[in-house]
């Protein structure tokens, strides 16, 4: 046999394992080391069997003695097992196997050196059993994304932000409640805990909540827009978060002014100094920049480029403002800008050490093109993940489907005071929304491809209640053809 058999490998610490009851997934994490390739936005079912052999891959055995153990507990063929393995080892393309007329995929370099990783997961075997397979129902048996806005207070008063924040409120869930709610998720494996305000680090109690994740083997993804003290870097440190996500759009004082509402050159300063200190910190930092009218030029990006290439920066994207629901939208920037943007990214984008990207954003032809052009583009449109293996937890407690949804009612699924967030998941509230009946009023009620089109892909709700206003959610996503005119301009131009 080839010497791999004799080496140690074990799964690639960037992705992610987890049973499903009737299927296991494997999931690509947010957090990754960058240092071992792998695949982004992977997301597969696998059969519980090639989750419970990959389970062996824990760096106590070498691939032949994790194919003769696994050979040995179910009964196959020791060659079979080592030729299968062999795929997944190093291996640089997607791997497709065919099981219950269904495709399942593996990524790539999913079975790496041990001596490569630095931390590497510990899976157990025992948890892979199951009863019956199903490969097809999409919706979880857990979510595997979870986002905790903990609060609606800022330091700052963003001109475009897309959050309901008019009120400003503290967190709800008291911390007899966060423990058993982080208790309750530390039985299920996450592809990432997101936790965004409002202001997180404005909460008084945030370290508890760090501590507790930490507790659980959960590393939160933070993100914030407020400069940060030496105390606060050095609580993250202690608690071993070495990555931070952090806003800043602009290193010009007076755009600052215009976009956050406060003292740009204050508010630079302080932050170039908190930049600083994390990367003397050795910290991962990423960044998150929403262009508006007010800093939509190459200059202005090239600027923030430049002043960023002095820290220990891994991440940089560049965000077009889009419409909100809570703020004038007097603030989206041009089509003709956004694209010299783009242009002068991808030509320059090499000259820094650092990732950059330019996220998508609503385009008019979305909304306006031929109808046929519309048909093909909407049946091409992502899986709507609300409800399917994501959720989001309000600062009140409130569980709805996605962060655009926010307080909205017709989404609100439960409330984590109440009740656990299994409870709340298996209740499924929410599964109304796929009774025609309930969209009365609009043309989905009336509509022939209602169930194929709500039950497949799914529509975007946080488009809808965009384009049509809360009080019309039951309206169709706006991509679709047979959609009516758009109440609110969501597109730049």
């Amino acid at each position: 046999m080839e010497n791999f058999i004799d080496e140690y490998y074990v799964v690639n610490p960037n992705y992610v394992l987890r049973h499903d009851e009737k299927r296991s997934i494997i999931v690509d994490k947010i957090h990754k080391n960058d240092q071992i390739n792998s695949s982004d936005n992977f997301y597969s079912f696998i059969h519980p069997y090639h989750a419970e052999f990959l389970s062996l891959f824990n760096g106590s055995r070498t691939v032949y003695e994790a194919a003769n153990h696994f050979s040995f507990l179910k009964k196959i063929n020791l060659t079979d097992c080592v030729n299968f393995i062999s795929k997944l080892i190093e291996n640089k393309n997607y791997y497709e196997i065919s099981i219950c007329d269904s495709n399942l995929y593996f990524p790539q370099n999913l079975l790496v050196k041990k001596s490569n990783c630095d931390t590497f997961h510990n899976y157990d075997k025992n948890d892979f059993s199951y009863s019956s397979l199903d490969f097809k129902t999409k919706r979880l048996h857990f979510p595997l994304y979870i986002t905790y806005m903990v609060n609606t207070k800022c330091t700052t008063d963003c001109i475009y932000c897309y959050a309901d924040c008019r009120e400003r409120k503290g967190r709800g869930i008291s911390k007899k409640n966060l423990e058993k709610l982080f208790h309750e998720i530390d039985k299920y494996k996450l592809a990432y805990f997101n936790i965004m305000g409002g202001e997180f680090f404005l909460d008084n109690e945030w370290e508890f909540i760090v501590q507790e994740l930490i507790k659980i083997k959960v590393t939160p993804i933070i993100s914030t827009k407020m400069p940060i003290s030496n105390k606060i870097i050095s609580i993250l440190e202690k608690n071993k978060i070495n990555e931070i996500q952090i806003s800043l759009d602009s290193i010009n004082p007076s755009v600052l002014k215009k976009l956050l509402k406060l003292n740009g050159e204050k508010y630079i300063e302080a932050m170039k100094q908190t930049l600083n200190e994390l990367t003397k910190a050795n910290f991962r930092i990423k960044i998150n920049s929403v262009i508006t009218k007010y800093n939509d030029s190459v200059d202005d990006v090239k600027s923030l480029l430049d002043f960023l290439s002095e820290f220990s920066i891994t991440q940089q994207i560049v965000i077009p403002a889009g419409f909100t629901l809570y703020k004038p939208s007097v603030f989206m920037p041009s089509v003709k800008n956004i694209q010299l943007i783009k242009d002068f990214l991808h030509s320059y984008k090499e000259n820094y050490k650092f990732s950059i990207s330019l996220s998508d954003y609503a385009k008019k032809e979305e909304f306006f093109m031929k109808k046929t052009d519309k048909e093909n583009a909407f049946n091409r449109r992502a899986l709507c993940t609300g409800n399917i293996n994501q959720i989001y937890i309000l600062p009140n407690g409130d569980v709805t489907l996605c962060e655009g949804l926010m307080f909205n009612k017709a989404f609100i699924m439960g409330n984590v005071n109440n009740k656990s967030l299994k409870e709340i998941w298996d209740e499924n509230k929410c599964a109304y929304l796929m009774n025609q009946s309930v969209h009365k009023g609009s043309i989905c009620g009336k509509c022939i491809d209602f169930e194929s089109c709500h039950s497949e892909k799914g529509v975007c709700w946080k488009l809808s209640i965009l384009a049509y206003g809360d009080e019309n959610f039951h309206f169709p996503d706006p991509r679709c053809p047979k959609a009516p005119k758009l109440k609110n301009k969501l597109y730049i131009n």
